[in-house]
């Protein structure tokens, strides 16, 4: 499970990597203790965004 500062800086990391164009590593690589709420919520930030 991620902490919120980490969702937070996932959902922009992604938003900023959609901007340019530029890939980032897959977050469940980068993050192994990432779940499935995770996912959820990290889409969630994107949204609001």
């Amino acid at each position: 499970m991620l902490e919120d500062t980490q969702r937070s800086a996932l959902a922009s990391a992604l938003a900023e990597a959609h901007r340019t164009g530029t890939p980032i590593p897959q977050p469940s690589a980068a993050h192994p203790g990432m779940d499935l709420d995770d996912a959820y919520a990290v889409q969630r930030l994107q949204i609001e965004e």
